[in-house]
């Protein structure tokens, strides 16, 4: 089993550059090498998949995707609106289960009250969610999100996971989570 995981493509509807990037370009780059891979049996996008949140980037980022015919789920990202949910090749699942393995996907975006229909740049996991999903199938789990949940001490520990320490506790009881994987780590 071989998984591809992109984060934070930030792509806009008219290909304008985000902080100096061209992130079109960039996404063309890592499709390409994704067309390399022999077997590539799925893409995790980690949230962050449009930089201004408009229907028309998704369904260009759907389109996308759906040229490279490989299975690809997504999370949502703090800078991702709810016309996320727009794509149709691109699939928001919170369970995704392959092989041994169990994916969780959570959506740790929390809505702004000063800005609607914009999120924060900070996250929060509902740990319920996590709980509520069962292992039945003795898999291994993989929790994927956005937010990273533990501190870098950088600037990037401002758009943390708020509960990290209720979420690391959780982590460490539960012995199916094998793996914790966030993306929401951009470099300038």
């Amino acid at each position: 089993m071989k998984i591809a995981i992109l984060s934070d493509l930030h792509i806009t509807h008219d290909g304008h550059p985000i902080w100096g990037v061209d992130t079109r370009l960039n996404l063309f780059k890592a499709v390409e090498h994704l067309r390399s891979i022999d077997n590539l049996s799925a893409i995790f996008i980690l949230g962050d998949l449009a930089d201004d949140g408009l229907m028309a980037t998704y369904k260009f980022v759907d389109e996308v995707f759906r040229n490279l015919g490989v299975p690809t789920y997504y999370c949502k990202g703090n800078h991702d609106s709810d016309a996320i949910y727009s794509c149709s090749f691109c699939q928001s699942h919170e369970v995704v289960d392959m092989d041994v393995w169990r994916f969780l996907f959570l959506d740790t975006t929390i809505p702004d009250a000063d800005c609607p229909g914009k999120n924060c740049s900070r996250g929060r996991a509902d740990i319920e969610t996590i709980v509520n999903i069962q292992n039945t199938h003795n898999k291994r789990i993989c929790v994927l999100s956005h937010h990273p949940s533990l501190g870098v001490c950088s600037w990037l520990d401002r758009r943390i996971i708020e509960n990290k320490l209720q979420l690391r506790d959780y982590f460490s009881e539960n012995k199916d989570i094998t793996l914790v994987v966030c993306g929401g780590t951009v470099r300038h």
